[in-house]
This record gives C-alpha cells, structure tokens and sequence, in this order.
C-alpha cells in the first residue's frame, strides 16, 4: 500500500470535509438522546415477570399485544412496527392510510426513545407510557413515529428510518417535528445545548408536546459510499479500510463521491449541464405523486427507429429531499457511464413497500411512450433491500423484466425470520418461478435461457 498514491477528490475519504453538510438538528437529537438514557429510559422487566403471549416480530424483536392495537384502532390509529438497525414504531390516523402524495395536512411528531430492547415488551411499554400523547394524536388527528435505541445512536439513524415511514405512509414531509419535551423537562434552553444554534422562540405545542419543527432541516448531504466504507458497522474487522482508499478503487469511488459533495440539488442546472456534456439527458418525471428519473444518451435522436435496452435501478429518487437523487447518481456512477457511451437508458425509482414499487410497471408503459425503449430488454438491479425488492417486483412482473441483478444479496428466497414476512413469495408464484427464463439453477448459476435474455443487449 503506498499512501503517498494521489488522485482527484481523495480528500473526500476524510470525516471532518463532511461536517458541514450534516443536519444542523443533530446536536439536539444526539442530546435528546444521551438525555433520555439518563432520565427517560424504558426497563425491561425481569425475565420472570414478561409477557410472552402475543405476535412477534423476530426483526423488531417486538412483541405486539393484540389488545394494545385492537385498543389504539378503535381509537383511530393504526399501528405498524418494523426495524431498519433501529426497531420503529408509527401510529398513523387510520383515516389516512391509502392515501397518495404527500399532501395530507396532517402533522408527523418524531419521538426519540430509549429502552432496554432486550425485553421483547419494549414496543408496548413505549405506547403505554406516551399513551397521553397518543389520545391527544386520535383526537387531533396527527402521526406519532417513535424510533427506540438502547444506547446513543451515533449513526443518526432515524434521518434514514424518518426517509422510509415518509415514502411508505406518504406523510407530509412539509409538517414534520421533533419532540424536545425533554429540553423544557430539563429546565433548560435550545442555546444551552452544546453545537444548536435555535432559539426558544423555535418551540411550539402540538398534541401537549414541546416540539421543534424539522421540515427541510432534518436530512444530511452527505454520502453513502462514504459512510459504508469508513463506518465500522458496515464491514468486519479483515477489512482494510486503508488499502481501498490508497487504491485505484478508492479513486473511482472518490470520483462518484464527488457529486455528492459538489451538489446539493439533483435539478440543479450545472448538474444537468455536466450531464449534457457526458452525453446524457437528465429528466424528472411524475407518475402518482411519486417521482422517477431518467438518463437517456443523446445520440439517441441520431438514429431513428433504433430501441435502447432499458436498466432499472431501484434507488430513492424521491422530491422531499433534492440530494437524495444524488446519491443514487453516486452510488450508480458506473451505470452512468455505460449509459453515457450509448449502450443503454437507465431509469431511477424506489418506493419503501412491495406494493409500492409496482408503480414501476405504469412507469415503464409511460417510459415506453417517451422513449425509444425496448421492452423485451429491460433489466432491473437494487443493492441491500432495494435488491430484494427488485427480485420480488420480477417475481410479480415476469413480463416485464429480461434479467435481474441483485447487489449484496444471497441468492433465492429468505426466511420469514429475518424479513419481518416482507419477502415471503405465495406459494402459486414460487411455483411459478422455476417456468421464467431468469430462474437460478440448483448450482447457483443461470440456466441457459437466462444467460441468452442477459445478454440480449
């Protein structure tokens, strides 16, 4: 390893270059947070005393008590409880579940709470303590979205879960608060904390809580590549974090990570010249209040008649926050430049539910009206669990798709043990699999009818 090797960018790879492109509410919540672990923490029970009857969710490690949420549904809330690192809860007016965009008036209260997670119970100690709240939430028709941590979240890992409930509740990203009732508990002021610069005056109530507002202040600019290669809990200890960086690898990935620190704005009109100049035609789009985008090469005007395979790549592109888009841009970057040279179009979208994400299909019957695009040659790839769910949206739209590529996944269906039941395929579709042409063979390997559709391009 030669740490002398220079290139374009490497100063990105450091911590400090990334400060101020951080949330400016993250000193409130990392206090918030060391706050509650001294003064608020929920116990577990002694081991003797739990509750143990009751349906569980092994991703969560929650047990939900039946009566608890028949109680809370009758009341008008609906109750959803999941994990993304850190086990979450929502409880959402009933009265706006199915509902499309991101318009509805309602307010969203983010609460940070701490709790022993090792008592499955956690999640029902959590309602019954904020159980005040939660009339005040029915009756005033507001969303309570409580995100549990056994210690401090060093990661901020609620911006992330905070992205997932908006896009798969469509809350209004616009009406977003932080509960800091713990500021006024404490008997002490914003300026007190130590790196938040809000005044008092920033405080108001909602639903009996002392709340800040977060609307378009609560999502960083930073970048994933970043984060995955310098955080230790996204690799084990054999990696060697250094070699990369003093690589030709690391200067790739310095190169992708440079537009997350050059842009803040996905339409930003440089952005989209630096696009033009590669080669490539930038375009957003609407398909029911969710956005998608698409890269197009720009030769392909000069010949007529000729069709573009198409790659879909299941990333979030979403509105509500201009740097998200970016990242995707980023973490794709290779893609990019295959488009670029006039091989294929790509088009970027992701939603947060199985569902959801079979939007896809109408958007690809829109792309098809736009563009000249293939449709016996689209392919689809997602890394982490935006590949489980491109895997999924080609088990349910065989037609659709040509091949499929996912990205840091095992190959084949998971269990319900560590899917939450999210992934889990009926029993007519996994009989249906071993029929499409991308089905994987025992060995792990293509069958000859996959390999032939991959390489129709």
């Amino acid at each position: 390893m030669n740490t002398q090797y220079s290139y374009p960018h490497k100063e990105l790879w450091g911590d400090r270059i990334w400060e101020s492109r951080m949330s400016p509410l993250i000193p409130l919540a990392r206090w918030i947070e060391r706050t509650n672990i001294r003064l608020n923490r929920i116990p577990a029970k002694p081991a003797t005393e739990r509750r143990s009857e009751g349906r569980y969710d092994s991703k969560a490690n929650a047990l939900t008590w039946p009566e608890v949420v028949d109680f809370w549904q009758k009341k008008g809330l609906h109750y959803h409880c999941t994990s993304m690192t850190l086990p979450w809860i929502a409880m959402i007016p009933s009265n706006h579940m199915g509902m499309q965009g991101y318009d509805d008036p309602m307010d969203t209260i983010l609460v940070l709470v701490n709790a022993d997670l090792s008592d499955p119970s956690w999640g029902m100690y959590t309602l019954g303590k904020y159980g005040a709240s939660l009339e005040r939430a029915a009756a005033e028709r507001h969303t309570l979205l409580f995100i549990a941590s056994d210690s401090a979240d060093g990661t901020h890992q609620y911006i992330s879960i905070l992205q997932e409930a908006i896009i798969l509740f469509h809350l209004n990203y616009q009406r977003l608060f932080l509960d800091a009732s713990a500021v006024r508990e404490a008997g002490i002021s914003l300026k007190d904390i130590p790196g938040f610069m809000y005044p008092d005056s920033a405080m108001r109530r909602i639903g009996g809580m002392e709340v800040l507002e977060m609307s378009g202040r609560w999502t960083n600019r930073d970048s994933l590549i970043h984060k995955l290669i310098t955080q230790d809990s996204s690799s084990n200890a054999a990696f060697d974090r250094q070699a990369l960086i003093h690589s030709a690898t690391g200067r790739s990935m310095a190169e992708a990570i440079s537009y997350e620190y050059e842009y803040d704005d996905a339409e930003d009109p440089c952005l989209l010249r630096h696009w033009e100049e590669k080669g490539l035609a930038c375009e957003f789009h609407d398909r029911n209040g969710e956005q998608w985008i698409s890269f197009l090469p720009r030769s392909a005007s000069d010949e007529p008649g000729r069709k573009l395979p198409c790659m879909c790549i299941l990333q979030e592109v979403n509105r509500f926050d201009p740097h998200q888009a970016i990242t995707g841009f980023s973490y794709y970057y290779q893609y990019l430049d295959i488009a670029a040279q006039g091989e294929c179009m790509l088009l970027f979208f992701a939603l947060e539910s199985l569902d959801d994400n079979d939007l896809l299909h109408e958007i690809l019957d829109d792309a098809e009206k736009i563009y000249p695009l293939d449709r016996s040659r689209v392919y689809i790839t997602g890394h982490s669990h935006n590949g489980r769910f491109a895997a999924e949206y080609m088990r349910r739209h065989q037609d659709d798709i040509a091949a499929l590529a996912t990205l840091g996944n095992e190959p084949g269906q998971l269990s319900a043990r560590v899917t939450s039941g999210f992934f889990v395929a009926p029993s007519a579709m996994k009989a249906r699999m071993p029929t499409s042409d991308w089905s994987m063979t025992k060995s792990g390997g293509m069958t000859p009818a996959a390999r032939s559709s991959a390489t129709r391009t």
